[in-house]
């Protein structure tokens, strides 16, 4: 039976029984998420949410379950975080840097070779890892294992050319599988895989014509892989370098946008979503205003823009959250690095800041995302722009009553700092003792969020020789200190860490060393290996021996051993994975040894799926490690939807907390 058919009070008790750790769904598992989906506190099942009262939800759309805080920082760290560790850049591999376009928009690039390169080789990718993803798919009807595989081989096949003209019929072929969940996979799969070609079934997917129906077997496509398939265009046309495909997957969106009658927001939120994350090239100039349905979207850059400024003028054009989306999908597009100080950067900014000038006649959604989208806009310069972005984000945390949009203001002050921008010195010292004042005395649900944004502008001060991040550092140690929670504590870790404040490395470590909350000091052991200080290893390493059933704490112990270049971690981890029969544990080993990337780990995870008599979810973990393992993307598929997304006002198909959405699969 599939799981979404069992009684409700069943899921959650077998979520309680089997998932300390992640949750199994749609290709594999929460991607870290505090507590596995679980409705508890960020830092431990079990744990009410303080402040909160019973059946209270501070989810903005259909992605908050009741008593699950959204607005805790970890929500967003684990959305982002692949982009700020750089971990395949740490174990000698070249990625994105961090101002170019490609960093900008969570795009990373294919891992060249290099001389101590970790990754499985490719005859081992063709000849085993491939080859065994492919029989469990095809033997197995359970859910959790064929959609793992699904993902997997959809991400491998898309750093290997030549495969996948004989892949992308094994997707297809799932679309018409009875259940729902596979067959929603299948279609993310293809956007995953990216062959170009199969942007016109996905179009016939998302537009629910004739094509499409065929496809699925059904009189009608299903309303969620309408959505999964808009998700898979973008991806699509994310990656593809020819403008011709980007053009065809824009207009795909938008006119399944314009046909889009369902009754739920799913389709039209994949929609807006896909247009901000798949840019045109730049025409010169902007056409005329109109109607948003009247707005031709294709032709240039300034076409997709002025279609979005369109359904952000008018109220009635979209449902409340798709029409939420649309901010940051506005700010993706025109604030890029190579669009700074053009009209495209004016028009969006303007927008966004006349509705957060009416915000009282605005959703609570609207506004968080305008706040999120100021910070993609905004630099450090004197632009007349810029000054009016860095006010307004100075002025806005103490005229707000929604606390996410506080928060996300804090971050946005963070991100305009560290971009300098065209002209001028950067001028960031006002942003920079804002939050500065936030971390010192502000609210205690503000300093987490503070201490994160100081360490996004404290690394660019660094890299430009600015005094300023002396005095974050500082400021950050001593927050550190004195922090009088878990989850604050975790935060100053990660920001220290980002920082890379080799004077912090002592009180990291007693920090490691005194906490008792496993996801806190996970993240302390994660801020000692983004400052690779290596004098921790000993003491992680013992930590680490004794938390094989502990897994948020594994989870993180085993990437800060990775990040600081531990290369007995992955016989540790393999030891752990042959000894285990913890599925939670199975499941962080599988994950942190695909995180880590050694072709070592290949052949027990290769065991462990191929094994017919382990639980078919633990088989599914290691069918999601292989696929991380020998993916040749710097980056997780999922992150140019996940950066700068408002996740509290994503329907399910996007962000769940039971793990069916987008942005929830590894």
């Amino acid at each position: 039976m599939p799981s979404r058919l069992l009684p409700a009070a069943f899921r959650f008790a077998l979520l309680l029984l089997l998932l300390a750790g992640p949750a199994a769904a749609h290709g594999g598992t929460y991607r870290g998420y505090p507590t596995g989906g679980a409705p508890s506190h960020p830092y431990g099942p079990g744990i009410p949410n303080p402040g909160l009262p019973p059946g209270a939800t501070t989810a903005g759309g259909g992605s908050g379950d009741p008593g699950v805080d959204l607005t805790e920082w970890t929500w967003w760290w684990e959305l982002e975080k692949e982009l700020h560790l750089e971990v395949r850049a740490r174990l000698g591999e070249r990625g994105a840097t961090s101002g170019s376009d490609g960093f900008f928009l969570g795009r990373g690039q294919k891992r060249p070779p290099a001389a101590d390169d970790r990754r499985p080789s490719a005859a081992t990718i063709r000849g085993e890892i491939l080859p065994a993803l492919r029989r469990a798919l095809e033997a197995e009807r359970g859910q959790d294992l064929r959609t793992a595989c699904l993902v997997a081989i959809a991400r491998i096949g898309a750093g290997e050319e030549a495969e996948r003209p004989e892949l992308e019929p094994l997707l297809r072929r799932h679309l018409a599988d009875l259940d729902p969940t596979v067959a929603e996979t299948a279609a993310l799969a293809l956007g995953i895989l990216g062959r170009e070609e199969s942007a016109f079934l996905l179009a016939d997917l998302l537009g629910d014509r004739e094509p499409g129906r065929r496809a699925v077997g059904e009189e009608e496509v299903p309303p969620r892989l309408r959505s999964f398939a808009a998700y898979a265009l973008a991806l699509l046309g994310a990656k593809s370098a020819r403008e011709d495909v980007r053009r065809f997957v824009v207009h795909s969106l938008t006119r399944g946008l314009a046909e889009d009658e369902t009754a739920s927001p799913d389709v039209a939120t994949a929609c807006v979503v896909g247009l901000g994350r798949v840019p045109l090239a730049p025409g010169g100039e902007f056409p005329a205003a109109g109607p948003a349905h009247a707005m031709p979207s294709t032709g240039s850059r300034e076409a997709q823009m002025v279609h979005l400024l369109a359904l952000l003028a008018d109220e009635r054009s979209l449902g409340r959250l798709p029409r939420a989306h649309v901010p940051t999908s506005l700010a993706l597009l025109a604030g890029g690095p190579a669009l700074d100080g053009s009209e495209a950067k004016t028009r969006a900014g303007e927008a966004i800041l006349d509705r957060l000038a009416m915000r009282r006649g605005e959703s609570a959604e609207l506004v968080q995302s305008c706040v999120l989208a100021l910070g993609f806009l905004g630099d450090a310069d004197e632009d007349e722009l810029d000054l009016r972005i860095r006010r307004v984000l100075i002025d806005l945390p103490g005229r707000l009553d929604d606390r996410q949009a506080r928060h996300n203001a804090l971050l946005a002050a963070g991100r305009v700092g560290a971009r300098d921008g065209r002209s001028g010195p950067p001028g960031a010292d006002e942003l920079r003792a804002h939050l500065l004042r936030q971390l010192g005395g502000g609210k205690s649900d503000m300093r987490p969020w503070a201490a994160l944004g100081l360490a996004l502008l404290g690394r660019a001060d660094s890299a430009r020789g600015d005094p300023g991040a002396a005095a974050i550092a500082g400021a950050l140690r001593s927050e550190l200190a004195g922090a009088g929670s878990p989850i604050e504590a975790g935060a100053v870790c990660i920001a220290a860490g980002l920082m890379r404040d080799p004077e912090a490395g002592p009180l990291l470590l007693a920090t490691f060393q005194r906490l008792r909350d496993d996801l806190a000091r996970g993240h302390a052991a994660v801020g000692l290996g983004l400052l690779e200080a290596r004098e921790a290893l000993e003491s992680i390493r013992r930590v680490a021996e004794e938390a094989t059933y502990r897994p948020d704490l594994l989870r993180e112990l085993a990437l800060a051993l990775g990040l600081l270049g531990d290369r007995t971690v992955v016989d540790s981890l393999v030891e752990k994975l042959e000894r285990s029969s913890s599925l939670s544990a199975q499941a962080s080993l599988a994950r942190a040894l695909g995180r880590i990337g050694d072709h070592r780990a290949v052949r027990p995870l290769l065991a462990l799926l191929e094994d017919s008599g382990e639980p078919a979810q633990a088989r599914a973990f290691a069918a999601v490690a292989l696929g991380i393992l020998a993916d040749p993307e710097e980056l997780p598929w999922n992150t140019v939807l996940a950066v700068g997304v408002n996740y509290t006002a994503a329907p399910p198909t996007l962000f769940d907390l039971q793990g069916n959405g987008v942005l929830n699969l590894l």
